[in-house]
């Protein structure tokens, strides 16, 4: 009888060991998950941000080449777009 409830106790042991593993990998999971669309946001603002500096180069192009901007004010605007880091 107190081997039967030794096993017993060890079969409940390795049960709840397996429900706290599977309620971690869940955790884990749906970190990945959150992770995964966290940067997948990242890389849409990224997206828009390279393409509003490409916007904003073509204007500074049409403005230099149409002359609608003086010389020094076409630089100092070039710099900066050329400077950010996106």
């Amino acid at each position: 009888m107190a081997e039967d409830t030794k096993i017993s106790e060890e079969i409940n042991k390795l049960k709840t060991n397996k429900r706290a593993k599977i309620a971690e990998d869940t955790k884990i999971s749906e970190e990945i998950n959150k992770l995964k669309t966290n940067l997948e946001k990242l890389e849409e603002i990224v997206k828009k941000a390279n393409s509003i500096k490409d916007i904003k180069m073509n204007l500074l192009k049409e403005a230099k080449e149409d002359k609608l901007l003086a010389k020094d004010e076409i630089k100092k605007y070039t710099m900066i777009s050329k400077t950010s880091k996106l």
